[in-house]
């Protein structure tokens, strides 16, 4: 806009004259994007998904660098109203800067911290329905955010019989905007995610049709993640880190309507895929860390469904879930099974491990802190509520 200073004199003619002159030069603002969520298609932080969401179809593009002058720009030519663009972000130690803009959407300048060197945090838990205060976590400054499975109570409440619908994932961002443009986050399958239809109203009773879609399509596509998306794989090279997500939710109902998850069985593929994954990571010279929505007491039973993985779970530095309503860190088969969960459970919902070290019914998240210093692994199970620390347990690391 073009200022003009007036006289005392000037006439009001002159000055209807000069404010319409004025108007004519006023740029059109543009509207702004204000949903945006950062993660991870590719299986290693050397490159970053940018997702963002507008209310009108259109191209998408990224603005990004190491300063706010950006100097380099990915893009999609395809219109559309749900944005996913991979930008490369190969640089650590550094904070990398963007904006995203589609024809006259765009967003703010924002920005997120890229991997580090020497201590990688990492935070994860579980059932995040209830949408409780996160400021403890944020406070952790997490280079990386896991969520443990379940997002939603269902999809069928916000979306009716659709198995592609967006609406409850998008109040999932809506609810923290701070922590997913600014952190990268990834997501371990839970049965809640993709519950399409109504369960049984008695308990025992047989389902007419499928009330999961097992394929996870309303999350799966709102969510850019790596490998097949509800099962994943995902390294920092840094921290000879390799975190793996498997699809376990409700796995006792696999056979029936009520199923819920991917077969696991083992001629299944997703037991053949991590068969072979562990085969091929060096265990002495890696962190293997394995995340799903299970309960830990099943997947660890060694004369249950989960039999012939229980040699490859024996791998593992550390296994984690988020199906449980409480806290807890069970010592079994010589490494520790967390659960951690944003909701608190009542008592009667409170069904601990009979090998558990710690537990306790409150609402939490895990800390995993990676340092290339002490070659050491701090994992703390967390309050949410203050971010106390409930439980630490130290292991050495490659």
């Amino acid at each position: 806009m073009i200022k003009y200073t007036l006289s005392k004199n000037s006439s009001r003619l002159t000055l209807a004259l000069l404010v319409s002159c004025s108007l004519s030069f006023s740029v059109t603002a543009f509207a702004q994007v204000e949903r945006i969520w950062i993660s991870h298609q590719s299986n290693n932080p050397d490159k970053t998904v940018i997702n963002w969401q507008t209310t009108q179809a259109g191209p998408s593009v990224v603005n990004y660098g190491l300063s706010l002058k950006y100097g380099e720009t990915a893009e999609d030519s395809e219109a559309t109203t749900l944005h996913q663009v991979e930008i490369d972000t190969p640089a650590r130690d550094v904070v990398y800067y963007f904006q995203v803009v589609t024809g006259e959407q765009q967003s703010t300048e924002q920005s997120f911290k890229a991997y580090p060197t020497k201590e990688l945090r990492v935070a994860l838990t579980g059932n995040w329905q209830t949408r409780p205060d996160l400021q403890a976590l944020l406070d952790d400054d997490p280079h990386l955010v896991i969520g443990l499975g379940d997002y939603v109570w269902d999809t069928y409440g916000p979306c009716g019989k659709k198995k592609v619908c967006f609406k409850p994932f998008e109040g999932l961002i809506d609810s923290y905007p701070k922590l997913f443009r600014t952190t990268p986050f990834l997501a371990v399958m839970g049965n809640h995610d993709r519950q399409w239809l109504p369960r049984p109203t008695a308990h025992g009773d047989p389902a007419p049709e499928p009330v999961y879609d097992i394929a996870a399509q309303s999350i799966t596509h709102f969510l850019a993640q790596p490998d097949e998306e509800w099962k994943w794989s995902f390294e920092v090279p840094e921290f000879h880190l390799r975190l793996v997500a498997i699809d376990n939710a409700h796995v006792t109902d696999n056979g029936t309507n009520l199923q819920a998850c991917h077969d696991v069985d083992a001629e299944s593929e997703q037991f053949l895929w991590y068969k072979n994954l562990v085969e091929t990571t060096d265990t002495s010279e890696t962190s293997l860390i394995t995340l799903y929505n299970s309960s830990n007491t099943v997947v660890a039973n060694p004369d249950g469904v989960f039999k012939h993985w229980k040699p490859f779970l024996r791998k593992n530095t550390a296994i984690l879930t988020g199906y449980g309503l409480y806290a807890e860190r069970a010592e079994m088969q010589g490494l520790p099974w967390y659960n951690s969960s944003l909701v608190k459970g009542r008592p009667q919902d409170m069904y601990f491990d009979k090998n558990q070290a710690f537990g306790a019914g409150v609402s939490s998240y895990v800390l995993m802190k990676f340092n290339n210093d002490t070659h050491q692994l701090v994992i703390e199970l967390k309050n949410v509520e203050d971010g106390s620390v409930l439980d630490t347990k130290t292991l050495a690391i490659p």
